[in-house]
């Protein structure tokens, strides 16, 4: 990674999104987050390359906050983690518009690549948004 990347991580209280979040505080600039309206100021007010959140957490749920970044940031790459999951639970997750669902543990090399991968893709995406306007503004209607 050329710049360190900006992440956002939703708190839960798995040990394993613990370990995740120690590991990325190594290689990116993390602020985190616990509760839906917090989420939602820390998007709008800062930019994000990637956004990491359990599937579900006291505050919420994966769904929640792929609904808070759609209205606040459309195109922030939201990363599920979980201790458990299988290929349904992976569809459903990119379906509904997650960049990816991650089953925990996952080992740093593959980490830090999604991490570049998600970062790469939101800012392409910023990118084409910026040449293609009349394009992007029809297809977010």
């Amino acid at each position: 990674m050329l710049q360190q990347p900006r992440v956002l991580f939703v708190a839960g209280n798995e040990p394993e999104t613990d370990r995740v979040r120690e590991l990325l505080e190594k290689h990116a600039a993390v602020a985190c987050t616990g509760s839906i309206p917090e989420l939602r100021t820390r998007i709008r007010n800062a930019g994000y390359d990637a956004l990491f959140c359990p599937p579900s957490f006291p505050a919420g749920t994966w769904r929640e906050v792929l609904e808070v970044v759609e209205d606040e940031s459309p195109g922030l790459p939201v990363i599920v983690l979980s201790p458990q999951g299988n290929e349904r639970d992976w569809l459903e997750a990119l379906d509904a518009g997650a960049f990816d669902w991650l089953t925990l543990p996952v080992p740093q090399q593959s980490l830090l690549a999604i991490v570049e991968q998600a970062a790469a893709s939101r800012e392409a995406r910023a990118r084409w948004i910026s040449t293609h306007p009349a394009t992007a503004h029809a297809a977010s209607a």
